[in-house]
């Protein structure tokens, strides 16, 4: 295996010299998930209105709550 040489940018700040390394593919691939998956939970819970906000959710327990404490 053939090590690559590292490039170093022609950029520097206060004496600090930078690499140009490329960023790792499980991150990148992480990244493009998580973008995927905010926008399948955007349109499931607002868009489409699917799924019980928070708020819903919180009604309901005090409904629940409520049914249990005059039982």
């Amino acid at each position: 295996m053939s090590k690559s040489e590292d490039k170093i940018l022609d950029h520097n700040y206060d004496g600090i010299q930078e690499y140009d390394n490329p960023m790792p593919s499980w991150w990148s691939t992480m990244f493009v998930i998580s973008i995927i998956w905010a926008i399948a939970y955007f349109t499931y819970y607002h868009i489409a209105g699917m799924g019980d906000t928070q708020y819903d959710e919180y009604a309901s327990e005090l409904q629940d709550t409520g049914n249990q404490a005059s039982a």
